[in-house]
């Protein structure tokens, strides 16, 4: 028959009047004879089967692993571990946690709507970099306002784009754990660059500056005591939204943030200033929460609106302040006095990556104080 003859094509050769693949894949080697008079297009069309054909009995074996859609995978994981966890937080109680989560489905959605029908074995790297371009060039939606007007279609962040593609490498790892699949086709995609986070403060982090004291005083009676609470303590919103009389020690001045309601599941300690222990012990106790909404007795959803109009009445529009401007003020002020004592009571890991990136901005002030005190 004589000696094999390379083609320039890997693992496909002649020998004398036929083709032969011979080619090795993961250990297991591939060898077919094929009539010569046929296309050498056929012969690699062949070849490619015969590799799909091992790839799928070695990494999807059985009928399920051959026909599994990103669909059904998504699904999979959204019945197995979403749902169960939101019964588990309902049944504690912890319904703003549960809605969160709830609010993930329109992550599935938005991967189902252009996955959905891919076969899992053939999903790769490449499908995924197309999907991240064509979100680049996508904008957000456009919203009808109250007042008849519409808002302008944004750019869509790449951290959402992160956030959808992490949704569907962690839908895919279930599928592993499951043993639905051996393989995940996209285990090291590569996830779009972000710009690093805008770090809004009160005052540059400065404690009590003028910016501050603007906004508290035109903030409304009802809502005074809860945005000094934010302030004071640089919590999360939501943590002190779902704050408990029984969190606060009155002889430590701690507050105990229990693990179930943060947002890393670790329970941590809140030191108690001076002005808002005084703010506490004045308020009256009617309700197990610090800070009931009058209306209904129960935790507020947000203060954005009560937010917003006293950023109206200060006049300190246009500067980008939210909310969660009270607690990158507090952590950047307390990061000047001890970083480490900040990061434990902002709940945040010592090794103080999250910190750093998105809570603290280092002020003018005390970077001339570099040479200050260095001279």
């Amino acid at each position: 028959m004589g000696k094999y003859l390379k083609t320039g094509k890997k693992g496909i050769f002649r020998r004398g009047e036929n083709w032969v693949i011979d080619k090795s894949f993961d250990g297991e080697r591939m060898y077919q004879r094929l009539p010569g008079n046929i296309p050498l297009a056929l012969v690699e069309k062949i070849l490619a089967k015969k590799t799909a054909d091992l790839i799928e009995g070695r990494f999807f074996p059985g009928q399920a692993g051959g026909s599994l859609t990103i669909t059904d995978v998504l699904n999979f994981y959204w019945q197995e571990r979403m749902e169960p966890k939101m019964s588990r937080l309902r049944s504690q109680g912890l319904t703003r946690k549960e809605k969160h989560i709830k609010g993930c489905k329109y992550l599935l959605t938005r991967v189902a709507d252009y996955f959905g029908n891919i076969p899992v074995r053939s999903l790769t790297v490449a499908q995924v970099e197309q999907y991240t371009a064509k979100r680049l060039s996508e904008t957000t939606k456009v919203i009808k306002k109250k007042d008849g007007t519409f808002t302008k279609g944004k750019p869509v962040h790449p951290r959402s784009i992160n956030r959808e593609l992490d949704f569907l490498n962690v839908a895919l790892n279930w599928s592993i754990k499951t043993r639905r699949i051996q393989f995940n086709p996209i285990a090291k995609f590569e996830k779009v660059s972000e710009d690093e986070p805008e770090k809004i403060t009160f005052d540059q982090g400065s404690d009590n500056g003028p910016e501050w004291r603007r906004f508290y005083d035109a903030v409304s009676p009802s809502h005074k005591d809860l945005f000094r609470t934010l302030y004071e303590t640089g919590c999360r919103p939501a943590e002190v939204f779902e704050m408990r009389w029984d969190w606060i020690n009155q002889f430590s001045r701690l507050i105990i943030i229990p693990a179930a309601i943060t947002k890393t599941g670790k329970g941590r300690e809140v030191p108690i200033s001076e002005i808002l222990w005084e703010l506490l012990k004045a308020r009256p106790r009617v309700s197990d929460y610090v800070f009931p909404n009058p209306d209904t007795g129960r935790p507020y959803n947000n203060v954005q609106r009560a937010f917003k109009g006293a950023i109206r009445r200060a006049g300190l529009e246009g500067k980008g302040l939210t909310p969660y401007a009270l607690r990158r003020t507090r952590l950047t002020a307390w990061n000047a006095i001890d970083a480490v004592a900040g990061m434990q009571a902002a709940g945040h890991s010592l090794n103080g990556s999250v910190h750093y990136k998105h809570y603290v901005s280092i002020s003018d002030d005390r970077m001339q104080n570099l040479v200050a005190k260095a001279g």
